[in-house]
């Protein structure tokens, strides 16, 4: 299935695949130390250019 943009979540046509990478994800993250954590991470909104606070 072609999906140049990646505009299609194809998720939903492949859940066991997503269990398992999702599972082996995380079993991967249980082995990493603790670190920060940034509240941002993940986000997906992006500000306006040119309203970004800079000190």
């Amino acid at each position: 299935m072609k999906n140049i943009m990646e505009l299609v979540n194809h998720a939903k046509f492949e859940e066991t695949l997503v269990k398992q990478m999702s599972e082996q994800v995380m079993d991967w993250q249980a082995t990493l130390p603790e670190g920060p954590i940034d509240d941002e991470a993940g986000s997906n909104a992006y500000p306006w250019p040119g309203t970004i606070f800079q000190a």
